[in-house]
């Protein structure tokens, strides 16, 4: 991720062949994470773009178009916009082809169409028409701010202006009977216009803005280029400092023109300069501004350039921010347990990689993750002391060889497992390896912390051929459907599955039921909307329920009598068997409803010992 901040100023200052190589390097430092690659590439594309490259431009396109789903029908249009210019401005079947099918890859979020989306499906309508852009990919550089890039390079500006004059004169002698003829011209003269206004060139960029604010009538009425005309001007008069013309044509580009293509990113400039010009008038200090001036410009920049909306973000915080206060203090030890975790997964990801370059590929043995996991158990022991006070009762009911299958009831966050598999590889010297919900191995950044705990996808094929190899397995009956949606009396949410006890007798093995006292309370799961969120988790099987807590409460794994395997049995039978003995632990074990203040007293050595004794009188 450091790589491509780092890649990313390095673009904004137009090191852009830099640039490329960082953003490779970021893209080959790690393979969990592709979102991450896909963005590197999005960054890599528009370097490739502002060099004209156009063909690696192509190719990462298509990469995109292949690999990455935020939106695919942006990618098609950019693809066969590349190769429109790489082929000289002639259309070919191919590039008709991905025209011609940019408007069925098409998405809606939340009911709404993507705005970039109806921007190139109105290219492509006109393309098809005419068989012919006006320079469609300088057009794409203007929309995502990249002549702020080309402004640090006075001859990549001055070459781009050539380009554009070049066009205007093919336009005029070759497209004068063109359907679309004003608006491939107005285009030309917003292009030209602006990298007048970068050359400081302004009187010129006046006249092309003025000419398109004139020719509004003969534009599409959701044509962009008038009120993007308007705020070029706007930007010209806040480069000149005058402060009182800027915000009169910032205010007209607002007020005068609704509907357009892409108002909402031109939105997110106007207020993006609006709010440089409040800057400028906050001239109290006048050498605190002077030092900072630079760093304000730059930021500002920057945000513009990510389509940032300030006075937006302003209004939003202060509106939110005691909400967002109480939900930070909620879900910062949630958040801190994730870096945890994700800290565990990257150092399996170093010493694997480290493993590969000390010994080879050889070093893939069932010995390969020994030393990682020694010592994330003595990690996880040391934390879960710390923060929980963990003990565990029944340790010893673990055989030190043999198939077990330790079934427990499912917390909010299955913290718990990770300090059970600390006790039992450090004082058993036996692994416990964990099945999972499919939805678990794809969160990105987990895939390598998953392989090192040898956890599965759950299916009864699965555990049955690990417990056939000997090994300790933990199953959770309940799943995520338990995790979520049980509450404080720890009702075991396990509907009608028996999966695990026909795993157990097939395999021949011994059972252990598990209970960790006070896990519901050091891990809550949100109860508002929970009939909405069952609702949406039964159709969808989206775990979207809000986690909040990790409350320093005392936990306490009971490790219950184990239940050996018996030919007699029926699986009906065992599963109620199991279920029976696990209520009994909670029923034993376990204060109902439970409560955090009281779970977190449970710390202190009298407390629990005076409950105790209260019971037993």
């Amino acid at each position: 991720m450091f790589l491509v901040f780092r890649a990313r100023l390095q673009t904004l200052n137009c090191r852009l062949n830099e640039a490329i190589r960082t953003y490779e390097h970021a893209i080959h430092c790690q393979s969990d994470w592709k979102n991450l690659h896909h963005i590197a590439y999005w960054e890599i594309l528009w370097c490739h773009v502002l060099q004209r490259q156009w063909k690696e431009a192509i190719n990462t396109a298509q990469i995109l178009l292949t690999e990455n789903n935020w939106s695919k029908a942006t990618s098609c249009y950019l693809l066969a916009t590349f190769q429109f210019e790489d082929n000289n401005a002639v259309a070919t079947n191919e590039i008709i082809l991905l025209y011609k099918r940019v408007p069925e890859l098409k998405i809606r979020l939340a009911g709404k169409s993507i705005p970039l989306e109806k921007y190139a499906i109105k290219q492509c309508e006109h393309f098809l028409v005419q068989k012919w852009l006006f320079l469609p990919a300088l057009e794409l550089v203007y929309l995502m701010n990249g002549f702020y890039i080309l402004a640090h390079d006075h001859n990549k500006l001055q070459e781009t202006l050539n380009i554009v004059n070049n066009a205007l004169k093919d336009l005029e002698l070759n497209h004068q009977n063109d359907q679309f003829y004003a608006d491939s011209y107005g285009s030309g003269l917003l292009l030209r216009g602006v990298l007048f206004h970068f050359l400081h060139r302004y009187d010129e960029a006046h006249q092309d803005f003025d000419e398109i604010i004139n020719m509004t009538k003969q534009f599409d009425e959701k044509s962009l280029l008038p009120p993007n005309a308007v705020f070029e001007k706007a930007m010209i008069y806040l480069d000149l400092k005058q402060k009182q013309k800027t915000n009169e044509y910032l205010q007209k580009s607002i007020n005068d023109y609704k509907d357009y293509q892409l108002e909402s990113r031109l939105h997110f400039r106007i207020n993006a300069a609006m709010q440089t010009v409040k800057q400028m008038d906050n001239d109290l200090n006048k050498k605190t501004i002077f030092i900072n001036k630079k760093r304000i410009d730059y930021l500002l920049t920057l945000l513009e350039s990510l389509n940032f909306d300030l006075i937006y973000l302003a209004w939003l915080w202060t509106l939110f921010k005691p909400l967002c206060l109480l939900l930070l203090s909620l879900f910062l030890l949630p958040a801190a347990i994730l870096l945890f975790v994700y800290g565990s997964s990257l150092f399996c990801l170093i010493y694997k990689h480290w493993n590969r370059l000390k010994v080879g590929e050889t070093a893939y043995s069932d010995d390969l993750w020994y030393g990682a996991l020694k010592t994330l158990a003595i990690l996880w022991e040391l934390q879960g002391n710390i923060w929980h006070g963990y003990e565990v009762e029944g340790l010893e009911h673990i055989p030190t060889k043999g198939p077990v299958l330790i079934v427990f009831y499912h917390g909010a966050l299955p913290i718990d497992f990770y300090y059970l598999f600390a006790k039992v590889w450090l004082y058993r010297n036996r692994r416990v390896r964990v099945v999972a919900d499919k939805f678990v191995f794809k969160i990105p950044g987990l895939g390598t912390l998953l392989e090192a705990l040898g956890s599965q996808p759950a299916t009864s094929g699965i555990c049955k051929s690990m417990l056939e190899e000997g090994h300790v397995l933990a199953i959770s009956p309940g799943g995520v459907r338990e995790a979520l949606f049980s509450d404080h009396n720890y009702r075991l949410i396990w509907k009608e599955r028996r999966g695990f006890a026909k795993v157990a007798i097939e395999s021949k093995a011994t059972i252990i039921p598990m209970f960790t006292k006070n896990c519901r309370e050091a891990a809550c799961a949100l109860t508002v909307g929970r009939r909405v969120l069952r609702y949406i988790y039964e159709k969808t099987r989206l775990p979207i329920v809000p986690i909040y807590g990790i409350f320093p409460v005392k936990l306490i794994t009971y490790l219950g009598e184990p239940i050996p395997y018996d030919p007699d049995v029926t699986t009906e039978i065992l599963a109620v068997q199991v279920k029976k003995e696990i209520e009994k632990l909670i029923e034993i074990h376990q204060r109902r409803p439970g409560s955090i203040t009281q779970a977190i007293l449970d710390r202190f050595s009298w407390f629990p010992m005076k409950r105790m004794k209260t019971k037993i009188e």
